[in-house]
């Protein structure tokens, strides 16, 4: 799949100090700066993203400042690469993912790309694919034809199919990361949701209409 020599891992220990926090705290004011001309802080799904990275204990270094820019700001864009952050996808696919949420059908892109990767499907392929469709349905036709082709290949060549009861378990616990992933991402929306119904409540409680 992706080859990770020459890559300088970030291990939970260095991920959990306070130099290494500070640091991405700093680089995401130092972006935004740059980007926008106003400094802020690290949003909400920024800091959900943070301790996500640090429950997994390790991540290339590059797709770790990757997260810290302003793309990540808000709490969709978090949850389009909750799942090939679980993976250990290279920064890449989190790149084309975040690039898919400006299209209409955003996250569906997203899960298009995230299934793809899943089944190994070469980068450059992806994403021709994904610029070549004008819609998730043709992209979504055009991965499913690739796969086709795949496996008439490996019919004719299965000397080069490779499988085993390992990398099937290995998959089993990856889901199992990811779901409870998007669990804790779920479970926050719907707070977040609860607390504006709440705030929006109080509002009207405080300002009722005169009868």
């Amino acid at each position: 799949m992706y080859e990770m020599k020459d890559t300088h891992i970030l291990q939970l220990d260095e991920l959990n100090g306070m130099e290494c926090r500070d640091e991405g705290k700093r680089s995401v004011e130092q972006t935004y700066d740059t980007e926008t001309g106003e400094p802020t802080q690290t949003s909400e799904a920024q800091e959900m993203l943070l301790n996500l990275i640090l429950s997994l204990g390790g991540i290339r270094k590059e797709v770790w400042e990757y997260l810290l820019t302003p793309r990540f700001h808000d709490t969709q864009a978090v949850a389009s690469v909750g799942r090939l952050l679980c993976y250990a996808a290279p920064l890449e696919w989190m790149e084309l993912s975040v690039e898919a949420l400006s299209r209409m059908a955003g996250t569906m892109y997203v899960n298009e790309i995230t299934e793809a990767y899943q089944a190994d499907m070469p980068f450059n392929e992806v994403k021709r694919i994904f610029e070549s469709s004008d819609t998730v349905f043709e992209m979504c036709q055009r991965r499913r034809e690739y796969g086709i082709g795949q496996d008439k290949h490996q019919k004719k060549h299965p000397d080069n199919v490779t499988g085993s009861e390992e990398s099937k378990d290995e998959n089993s616990l990856e889901k199992t990361v990811v779901n409870a992933v998007m669990e804790a991402l779920q479970l926050h929306q719907k707070k977040t949701k609860k607390l504006s119904d709440n705030m929006t409540g109080s509002e009207e409680a405080e300002h009722p209409d005169n009868m």
